[in-house]
């Protein structure tokens, strides 16, 4: 059962992660110059 608990805060972890840098990046990306 720890293995189990183990990888699924793995999982968790990689979630938040993804979910900053998505919200980084939808926050920030419109203050850079256009193309």
């Amino acid at each position: 059962q720890r293995s189990v608990l183990r990888s699924f805060s793995y999982v968790v972890y990689d979630l938040t992660l993804a979910f900053i840098f998505y919200y980084v990046a939808t926050n920030y990306f419109h203050l850079l110059p256009q193309p």
